[in-house]
């Protein structure tokens, strides 16, 4: 069995927080491989509530798990400028650049219109964002548990901290979860500092988590 550490950053970080949802797999050549540590980093959990938070989002109980539920629930104001900019690095990054697919050009021209957000375009944009991109509405898959550590900012205007909480409240919930840090701070997307000394302490913590529990070494990782 072959184990391997995850960590991603911002977008990245949205598919790391998934893999704790899908952690055991097979390879290509059959051998049985399993996530043995993630690292998301100023990431999201529920991506219709990072873009358009409808105030919802609470720390000390455990949110909504149905997604049909979710779904039902009112989108809240959308963060133009920084869909706007998501939108153009996807166009600058995309294979063909600025030849996205249909569906994400009409989503983003859909929410450009803004609400009432009752037709279905608009749903089906929340459903697969939810469904699909969302760590938090995917389900669980077998019974090993990935430990986690979380990095998110208290300044961060794009993925606030509820977006960790919320995955932590609910592990906690259903079995006490996997052994998980969370580490909050000035760092991240604007109007994050990142000052150089923090800089320095959030890479210790990542290295000290994937020294334990990919290599063995060192103590026990622990805190919030």
């Amino acid at each position: 069995r072959r184990s391997i550490g995850v960590v991603g950053v911002s977008y990245g970080g949205a598919p790391t927080w998934i893999l704790t949802r899908r952690n055991v797999w097979r390879s290509p050549r059959g051998r049985r491989v399993r996530l043995a540590a993630a690292v998301p980093i100023t990431s999201w959990t529920d991506l219709v509530y990072a873009l358009l938070p409808n105030g919802r989002g609470r720390d000390d109980t455990v949110a909504e798990t149905d997604v049909e539920a979710r779904q039902a629930q009112p989108p809240g104001v959308l963060k133009q400028s920084f869909v706007a900019a998501l939108y153009l690095a996807l166009n600058a990054s995309s294979t063909k650049p600025f030849q996205l697919t249909d569906y994400l050009n009409t989503w983003y021209e859909r929410v450009l219109e803004g609400e009432p957000y009752t037709d279905e375009v608009a749903a089906d944009a929340f459903r697969k964002l939810l469904t699909k991109r969302s760590a938090y509405y995917i389900s669980k898959r077998g019974g090993f548990q990935t430990p986690t550590l979380a990095v998110q900012g208290f300044t961060d205007l794009l993925f606030s901290a509820i977006e960790p909480l919320r995955m932590y409240q609910r592990l906690r919930a259903e079995d006490e979860g996997p052994p998980m840090s969370l580490y909050f701070g000035d760092w991240g997307h604007p109007l994050s500092q990142n000052k150089a000394d923090e800089t320095a302490y959030v890479a210790r913590l990542v290295n000290r988590w994937l020294d334990f529990y990919l290599k063995g070494r060192g103590a026990v990782p622990s805190g919030v």
